[in-house]
């Protein structure tokens, strides 16, 4: 073999060597960067609905890191990171504690979450951390019981002898509860009471009585309440005045 030769083969396996070492470094993962230590205390909180709570944030940040993001995670709904949150300033990797301030609305339900705390380095990678978070919503007001009434009670006041409608009668209702409560007939004998939330009529035993000057009648009945009774007939013993016959 001649000089020039081997000089060629010589290039050729010093080109394969350098392409298998170039190949070998383009195809090397790049070194992941370093996370920033992340620690967060209390490990559980509790906040009540319209109040804020506080959890302490100790971020040690890496790879020379100037500035740390903090972020939350898996807050429930009402409630936000109202306090602390967002770009610190670190100096080099000297570990920097955070309070941040989490409130719960007015209106936030009960809920029981974890929540992650990221911190991510402006040179370095994210770390993260957990703590429980407990929210107590507002109890509901109690509403207050509903007013039990008869709806209603109607009827007529008539002449016992002859049936006849009887107007301006007087007609008193006593209701379950013992309270009393009076109206008029009108030109054709009727009558009528109306319960309601503001003046109810109390379910029960219930008696109605009409009268005409010395005259009168009482009658009683059972209701319940949302009843509406109706075609309570009162007669009175009114003297009817006969025409002889002829």
């Amino acid at each position: 073999m001649d000089v020039s030769t081997h000089r060629r083969a010589w290039k050729q396996r010093a080109g394969v060597v350098v392409a298998l070492v170039v190949g070998a470094l383009l195809a090397a993962p790049a070194t992941p960067a370093l996370a920033a230590d992340v620690t967060v205390s209390p490990g559980s909180v509790t906040v009540n609905a319209g109040s804020d709570a506080a959890v302490t944030v100790q971020v040690t940040p890496r790879e020379g890191d100037e500035k740390v993001k903090i972020s939350l995670a898996g807050l429930p709904g009402g409630v936000s990171c109202a306090g602390g949150c967002g770009e610190i300033d670190v100096n080099n990797d000297r570990p920097r504690s955070q309070l941040l301030r989490i409130r719960a609305s007015d209106n936030a339900g009960d809920a029981n979450v974890t929540v992650t705390v990221a911190a991510e380095g402006d040179k370095s990678g994210a770390g993260t951390a957990t703590f429980q978070l407990g929210v107590k919503g507002r109890a509901q007001p109690s509403q207050p019981p509903q007013t039990q009434t008869v709806k209603s009670v109607s009827g007529k006041v008539v002449v016992q002898a002859n049936g006849k409608a009887v107007p301006n009668a007087v007609v008193m209702l006593q209701d379950g509860a013992g309270k009393k409560i009076d109206t008029i007939s009108d030109d054709d004998g009727n009558f009528r009471f109306s319960g309601n939330s503001e003046k109810p009529i109390a379910p029960g035993r219930l008696a109605i009585g009409a009268s005409v000057g010395e005259v009168y009648a009482t009658k009683s009945f059972d209701a319940s309440a949302g009843q509406s009774v109706t075609g309570q007939r009162i007669a009175l013993a009114i003297k009817v005045e006969t025409t002889p016959s002829p």
